[in-house]
């Protein structure tokens, strides 16, 4: 996620018991009141830093790149994917982005080369589902036809048509 995503923003929290307490404006219960987000998704990695699996005596305070691009090349090399953990105190807010795809003003999925096609044309209501997940490595004691395509799934963004879920279709 962190070397794919179009933009991110990472924070530290406070997943405590005690942060999840009325009154207590620390922790995911104050972070999910502010979701979504008021505007667009804006590249935010300074607290990365909390995340190093090892951080030397002379680490910095702070992890910050330029901008979007740098941080997905950063993150491309595995030896710097592999020096950060993530847990559950890590809350990554993402901007989806699917390059073909168009939402407005109308729903268009568009190909290099001008090809391009009126999904709501096509769609029959049924819901388009996105998966983040792991590449499945393929085992010796498994043949290939055993196997699912993917690994562990991290998220799946999920579009259905308001207009189906309230007519009851």
């Amino acid at each position: 996620m962190v070397s794919t995503m179009s933009h991110i923003d990472h924070k530290r929290i406070d997943t405590s018991p005690e942060s999840t307490l009325p009154g207590n404006g620390a922790g995911l219960k104050s972070e999910m009141e502010a979701f979504p987000p008021e505007s667009s998704i804006q590249d935010r990695t300074s607290e990365l830093f909390k995340a190093l699996r090892d951080p030397p005596p002379s680490a910095p305070s702070e992890i910050c790149f330029n901008d979007a691009a740098e941080r997905r090349t950063h993150f491309s090399n595995a030896a710097h994917r592999q020096a950060f953990i993530f847990g559950p105190s890590d809350l990554f807010t993402m901007e989806f982005c699917y390059g073909f795809l168009e939402f407005r003003p109308k729903l268009v999925i568009r190909f290099p080369g001008g090809i391009s096609f009126d999904l709501m044309h096509y769609w029959d209501g049924q819901p388009v589902r996105f998966a983040c997940c792991e590449r499945k490595k393929p085992t010796n004691d498994q043949s290939a036809d055993d196997q699912e395509p993917w690994g562990r799934i991290f998220f799946i963004i999920s579009f259905e048509p308001y207009e189906a879920q309230c007519s009851g279709k």
